[in-house]
């Protein structure tokens, strides 16, 4: 009967998540601003993503470094970024259309009018145009990892990669006949796994095959464009995690360049076409680390490098209307973005986060224009979590001052002006811790214990498995002498891996022991050398 009940209890738990999942990625899944997100979810986003060397949750692991998911209990985390994305527009040239453009012009300026630049010839205009885009894309994101197969952890999420949205209103009276209109979004999956080589040595990996569609439109030379393609991507990521001392992560990840292939139809003046859009997803290498100062605060800091110039080589491409074929980006340049964070442990249930990071502009002066911006960029964000029981949740708030850009009329006589970008973001997160991987589903009576170990770290950044077993089974004891270890040693199995230490009472009626992190690290070094193979 116990069984059955438990067994019930997942099969609901795993449809209210199943449910709520499909209702999260059923919404807007565009991330606005930057050209690739800084960070995931509100757990990360208190530190503005300046995480891969910090444990949080599944989710925030399979996208900043799989080698955690080594380090994490078996959960589930789910959330959400909802961003306040507001970008405008200014231009008081006056040379919106082909006959207000002075003459003659040079290869240079004829090459960057082609590439849908122009505007059909209208009268009566006043050459001035100001328009601000005021857009609330949604970014949801959920993560799992479970331990059932030891000494493999293995996890699997879903996270946007990429994004932006621009929609700037038509104005005729200013020469401009229609809206300028572009979404990007490349939505991933993560299926992953990671193993520790080492009791402080982690690694992990992830295939990322990812669904992209893009959506513009804009006036040109030719009349008002539509275009719609979508289509599959694949990419992959490497993560390592190293704690070199108890008090001390180091962390790099490598997300490797990969694309998606995306077709789909285009209308140009009322007529219809084929596109095809081969997008490059840029490759990024992010390295830092996450030092515990006291026991509540901890300190991280974070670089990642962007080949974010690869998107010169993202095409549009048309069959019939070749002359509109043009860079899907525009010229862009590699990037780093620096960060810092900071955690500080206010109770055991409580924490609170405040982070900032940074990134200078990608795409150039001449490649501006109304259906993609990019400024550079200061983030800062503040957060905090709650737990109870085995549930946490994070909320976050964050702001970004963005610089406004001056597009010059001889480099980008096309889309000269003033662009500037402005941004909020809020959101949530909630994990549920979901216990021990060989359980009742074994169909052994007796309930195991499975603790994942932080080599103490966890003490500061996250989770205390054995202060959640206390909340819940308060009348049961905490093992503290390693000497009863005699009694129990025929208890011992090796099933995890090194970091890991399981242990199986004899029968149902005795006591569940939970241990703590550095605990479970003296009984496992004590008896390591006589666990049965």
């Amino acid at each position: 009967m116990r069984k059955v009940q438990l067994l019930r209890g997942r099969l609901w738990w795993g449809i209210w998540t199943l449910l709520l999942s499909v209702v999260l990625c059923t919404s807007s899944l565009a991330q606005a601003s930057q050209l690739t997100a800084p960070g995931l979810a509100a757990s990360d986003g208190m530190v503005v993503g300046n995480a891969v060397a910090y444990p949080f949750n599944a989710a925030t692991a399979l996208f900043h470094n799989p080698a955690q998911l080594s380090l994490l209990p078996n959960s589930f985390s789910t959330g959400a970024f909802n961003i306040m994305f507001h970008p405008s527009y200014e231009n008081r040239h006056g040379i919106f259309l082909p006959d207000s453009l002075p003459l003659p012009l040079s290869d240079q300026e004829k090459e960057g009018f082609r590439a849908i630049s122009g505007f059909s010839p209208m009268t009566g205009r006043s050459g001035y145009y100001d328009s601000t885009s005021r857009e609330f894309p949604i970014a949801p994101n959920f993560g799992y990892v479970t331990d059932r197969f030891a000494p493999l952890s293995f996890g699997i999420g879903m996270y946007g990669s990429l994004g932006f949205a621009f929609n700037h209103e038509a104005g005729p009276e200013h020469g401009v006949p229609n809206n300028f209109f572009t979404e990007l979004v490349a939505v991933s999956l993560a299926p992953s796994l990671a193993y520790s080589l080492a009791s402080n040595l982690h690694l992990g990996v992830s295939l990322n095959p990812t669904y992209g569609r893009l959506k513009t439109k804009s006036p040109t030379p030719l009349g008002r464009l539509d275009l719609d393609v979508r289509g599959p991507g694949l990419f992959g990521t490497i993560g390592v995690m190293y704690q070199p001392t108890d008090r001390l992560n180091l962390g790099l990840t490598y997300k490797t360049p990969g694309k998606i292939w995306m077709f789909g139809n285009a209308r140009v003046d009322g007529m219809g076409d084929d596109a095809t859009v081969y997008f490059n997803i840029p490759q990024n290498v992010k390295f830092g680390f996450a030092y515990r100062i006291t026991d509540r605060l901890t300190f991280v800091g974070q670089a990642r490098w962007s080949h974010l110039s690869v998107f010169d080589e993202t095409r549009v491409r048309f069959k019939k209307y070749t002359a509109l074929n043009q860079p899907a980006v525009g010229r862009a340049k590699d990037r780093w973005r620096l960060g810092t964070g900071l955690t500080y442990q206010v109770s055991e249930s409580f924490m609170l986060g405040v982070g900032f990071s940074h990134e200078p502009w990608a795409i150039k002066d001449d490649a501006l224009k109304p259906t993609l911006a990019d400024n550079t960029d200061y983030m800062v964000a503040f957060g905090g979590q709650y737990k109870h029981g085995a549930w946490i949740f994070d909320v976050i708030g964050g702001m970004g001052h963005l610089e406004p850009r001056r597009a010059d009329v001889r480099e980008n006589p096309a889309f000269p002006g003033r662009y500037d970008l402005g941004m909020n973001v809020f959101g949530f997160q909630m994990t549920r811790l979901l216990g021990p991987s060989e359980t009742e589903a074994t169909g052994d009576p007796a309930a195991a214990i499975s603790l994942a170990s932080y080599r103490d770290y966890a003490e500061s950044a996250r989770y205390s498995i054995a202060a959640s077993q206390r909340k819940r089974n308060p009348a049961r004891g905490l093992l503290t002498d390693p000497s009863q270890g005699d009694d129990l040693l025929d208890t011992l199995i090796a099933k995890l891996s090194r970091n890991r230490c399981t242990l199986l009472p004899r029968s149902e009626s005795e006591r569940m022991f939970a241990l703590s992190d550095k605990e479970r690290q003296r009984w496992c070094r004590r008896w390591d050398d006589l666990r049965p193979a």
